[in-house]
């Protein structure tokens, strides 16, 4: 059920067919901020992100944390690049090298992206560009088999990719990104 605070919405619900309703009809007034708190699965930040910005160019709410969602639907996008698109080009040439780069540069943006998000998706985001850019740099150097190549590609990979877009996000609790905290201490 929605509380409101100091014209602050907080909301708890379990899937976006049941928030619609609560934001749109349950609160009178209509709240003038809205803060985000988590997201329940990072596959579902790109709905949320979409509902938040029509709140607020409909309903002219002020979205806190708005900036962290469209991250996270950044993210989300990403991942979704890597295993349906750039994997399966793999799968069917495991040496080619313009997939190969687009899998490094997937890998690059997935940890750029993680950092600005900080927390939990900073931390799997960081070692999953790890595991990406690993897998390119031995392509390319033609250290690992065909048989590591393929394992990684159906197994190590994809695995790691479902863990992520399922898990939940906390944004109340994560830490803020490095270039935000550096520059709260005054450096």
């Amino acid at each position: 059920m929605p509380t409101t605070s100091a014209s602050v919405l907080s909301v708890a619900v379990s899937t976006f067919a049941d928030f619609e309703p609560v934001f749109f009809s349950n609160v009178e007034p209509h709240p003038h901020a809205v803060k985000v708190l988590a997201v329940r699965e990072l596959k579902h930040a790109p709905a949320l992100l979409h509902l938040l910005e029509s709140a607020s160019s409909d309903h002219g709410c002020k979205i806190v944390g708005l900036r962290l969602v469209e991250n996270l639907s950044k993210l989300d996008a990403l991942l979704a690049v890597v295993s349906e698109g750039v994997i399966p080009l793999l799968l069917n040439d495991l040496r080619d090298p313009d997939a190969n780069r687009e899998l490094r540069r997937c890998a690059q943006s997935i940890h750029r992206v993680g950092r600005l998000i900080g927390g939990y998706a900073r931390r799997k985001s960081k070692a999953l560009a790890l595991v990406l850019r690993r897998h390119v740099s031995h392509v390319f150097k033609g250290t690992r088999g065909d048989g590591w190549l393929l394992k990684n590609l159906q197994a190590t990979v994809p695995s790691r990719i479902a863990t992520m877009r399922t898990h939940r996000i906390d944004l109340a609790r994560a830490p803020p990104p490095d270039h935000l905290a550096r520059s709260r201490r005054g450096r």
